[in-house]
């Protein structure tokens, strides 16, 4: 858990990594290789790693605290459906948001080739697949363990709704 909170307050110094180099290539383009600009997988990719972005800074400020009240039990355990459902959609936007970006930079038979809007329309497609089967799992998670919620558990629904 202390590695969880090195991790916490780095990520709290400064902006995203991905996306200060996303704009430092974006700078880098706009002044010395303007055509790269007109490259819609470029800004795809922007608009995938601000969703990430946005995401972390979820998962900082309303995930990992309530994951620091689970420390000596299971991480569903006594949560609602509603925790557990919020929980699944945040890592699956965030396994989805890290590996997109990633394989659109392996692929440059893409530049200038493929649609922003075709490369977004995956992207989400993939993201609601994700979504879709994290959900699934929970219906196959045994459910003993996973106990009733307490009136704190409550409360703090009331901040995901």
């Amino acid at each position: 858990m202390e590695d969880l909170q090195v991790r916490h307050e780095s990520r709290q110094l400064g902006p995203d990594p991905a996306l200060g180099t996303g704009l430092g290539f974006l700078t880098y383009y706009g002044v010395f290789d303007p055509a790269k600009l007109g490259n819609e997988k470029i800004w795809a990719k922007m608009i995938i790693v601000l969703i990430l972005t946005v995401n972390g800074g979820f998962i900082h400020s309303i995930i990992l605290p309530r994951v620091k009240k689970q420390i000596g039990r299971s991480i569903m355990e006594g949560l609602p459906s509603s925790h557990r459902s919020v929980f699944i959609v945040s890592g699956a936007i965030s396994a989805v948001s890290w590996y997109v970006p990633m394989m659109l930079g392996a692929l440059p038979q893409l530049n200038f080739a493929v649609p922003m809007g075709t490369i977004l329309l995956a992207y989400a497609t993939l993201l609601s697949l994700a979504i879709l089967a994290a959900h699934a799992l929970l219906f196959v998670m045994p459910t003993e363990h996973i106990g009733e919620a307490s009136e704190e558990d409550v409360a703090l629904s009331a901040e995901f709704a």
